[in-house]
C-alpha cells in the first residue's frame, strides 16, 4: 500500500484481488470547532424538518388536504360542479342505503 499526498486530502491506493488499483480518498482531520458547527447545522436542519412534519400532520391541515382532494373530484378547474360525478356518487350512496335496508329487512 502506498500513500500519496494531495493538497486537499491524502489519497491511499489499494490493490484489489484483480490487481487493479482503486484510489481511496481520506478526509483531513477536522477540528473540534468544525465538528461542533457541523453538529449544530445538522441539528438545525432536523429541527426544521420536524417542524415541517408537525405542520403536515396537524389535524386541521389533514382535513384541509382531504377537502381539497374531494373538491378536485367533484369540481372542475373553473370552479364548476361536475354533475356526472355528483350523480355517480349519489347513486352509490343511495345504492348502499338500499342494500343496507334490504339486509335489515331480511334479518328482521
Amino acid at each position: 500500500m502506498s500513500d500519496l499526498t494531495n493538497s486537499s486530502a491524502v489519497t491511499k491506493v489499494q490493490s484489489s484481488a484483480a490487481s487493479a488499483l482503486e484510489p481511496v480518498v481520506v478526509e483531513p482531520r477536522r477540528s473540534a470547532a468544525d465538528i461542533e458547527s457541523e453538529i449544530d447545522a445538522v441539528r438545525n436542519r432536523l429541527a426544521s424538518r420536524l417542524d415541517d412534519f408537525q405542520d403536515y400532520v396537524k389535524p386541521s391541515n389533514v382535513v384541509d388536504r382531504g377537502v381539497t382532494s374531494a373538491k378536485g373530484v367533484f369540481v372542475d378547474e373553473y370552479g364548476g360542479v361536475r354533475p356526472e360525478r355528483v350523480a355517480i356518487a349519489t347513486a352509490a350512496v343511495v345504492g348502499l342505503i338500499a342494500l343496507r335496508a334490504l339486509s335489515r329487512r331480511r334479518r328482521g
